[in-house]
């Protein structure tokens, strides 16, 4: 069983969110312009061989090029969805990109005991409310985020 990878559009399914040891949304913002670090997450995740669905708030051009065509009522209804569905959420902040909408975001799914958080650079606001409800610490890289995250599916 290899990694299953939906994008923001498309139609997500119970076999979906279901699929092999489960589903992981990718959330956090990214740079308007040019390549997402998303494609690096999705390759890290598939790197680790587990079955899982990867649910992709990104179109598979915006992921290159950072343009996206769809309504934005639609895509944060995608988004809510897949959000709602996945077995598990990872947040995660590149350096320099973290503001009032990533507070807002974090915020509002923060008390779900499957969401994890990752950040390039230290956020005292991210890092306090991910240690006061859920008693964790946010991954340091990319790729300590994803070992987290996958460690804790296969529980």
């Amino acid at each position: 069983m290899k990694c299953k990878k939906i994008y923001l559009g498309q139609k997500i399914t119970q076999d979906d969110w279901d699929y092999g040891i489960g589903s992981i949304y990718i959330a956090g913002p990214r740079h308007p312009k040019g390549k997402s670090w998303r494609l690096d997450a999705i390759k890290k995740i598939e790197n680790t061989k587990s079955p899982t669905c990867i649910l992709i708030p990104e179109t598979k051009d915006q992921l290159i090029t950072g343009n996206c065509n769809r309504s934005l009522i639609k895509q944060f209804e995608w988004q809510r969805l897949a959000m709602s569905v996945a077995s598990a959420i990872i947040f995660w902040y590149p350096d320099g990109l973290c503001n009032s909408q990533s507070y807002a975001e974090f915020g509002a799914w923060h008390k779900v005991e499957r969401i994890f958080l990752g950040r390039e650079r230290p956020d005292e606001y991210l890092d306090w409310l991910l240690l006061t409800e859920q008693k964790l610490y946010p991954a340091e890289n990319l790729d300590q985020l994803v070992e987290m995250v996958i460690h804790w599916l296969r529980e």
